[in-house]
């Protein structure tokens, strides 16, 4: 993996850019079937997996999971609960790869 950055080390919050390119960084592969599966681009899975080493779980921690989804409860009602969704994108794509 190369580490391309503007001069020196990067400062906290600067962008910093890896370029995996699959001829010099095998687990290329890797992440993209990874990413492929889950239904993320690539960037968003290496942010996950960053967090995870760092252990910076951030949203995927359960217990703010959980407030999230108990404080959720009763937030529509009435006319508001009617909320129709219809197929999106990422659900004709998820019956594309639950089909193959």
């Amino acid at each position: 993996m190369a580490v391309d950055r503007l001069a020196g080390n990067p400062k906290p919050g600067q962008a910093t850019q890896l370029t995996t390119d699959p001829r010099t960084w095998p687990q290329s592969a890797a992440l993209d079937q990874q990413a492929h599966a889950q239904g993320v681009s690539r960037a968003e899975l290496i942010r996950e997996l960053i967090d995870a080493g760092l252990g910076e779980s951030g949203a995927a921690d359960l217990d703010t999971d959980l407030a999230a989804i108990r404080d959720s409860f009763g937030a529509l009602s009435g006319d508001d609960a009617a909320v129709g969704r219809g197929r999106d994108d990422r659900a004709r794509r998820l019956e594309r790869v639950a089909s193959q």
